[in-house]
């Protein structure tokens, strides 16, 4: 468990992170539903969503390239448990900063795997 914590740090903190608005959206409530909507789900969970994503990806396997998956499912949900509904707005600022974020750590883990294969070859070069 501790291993798969570690491997997956991006989820974990981006599920940190998403408890905190829901029970910061649980607690303010009515009234403050503008605020949570603006701040919190459009303009700080998007870069958190990037982010996360990103790191995710970037470290490989099976649950990191899920990761755009994941995370948008999580961010639609968060507005569903807080204000009782979703749109298609939330929604969009779900998938788009978690395929961006996806990009780039794809990105970001092909060029440490052609390192990586680079490293290598330059090694067997060196033995032989």
């Amino acid at each position: 468990m501790k291993n798969f914590i570690k491997q997956n740090r991006g989820l974990a903190a981006f599920i940190i992170i998403a408890l905190f608005f829901a029970v910061w959206g649980l607690i303010f409530g009515k009234g403050d539903e503008l605020i949570y909507t603006v701040f919190g789900q459009y303009i700080f969970l998007s870069i958190v969503n990037l982010i996360c994503s990103a790191s995710m990806v970037k470290k490989g396997g099976v649950l990191g390239f899920l990761s755009p998956v994941i995370i948008a499912i999580l961010s639609t949900l968060l507005p569903i448990c807080v204000l009782g509904k979703t749109d298609v707005a939330f929604v969009a600022f779900a998938v788009i900063p978690a395929a961006i974020g996806f990009v780039f750590g794809f990105i970001a883990y092909a060029v440490s795997k052609a390192k990586g294969k680079s490293k290598k070859e330059a090694a067997e070069k060196v033995a032989a």
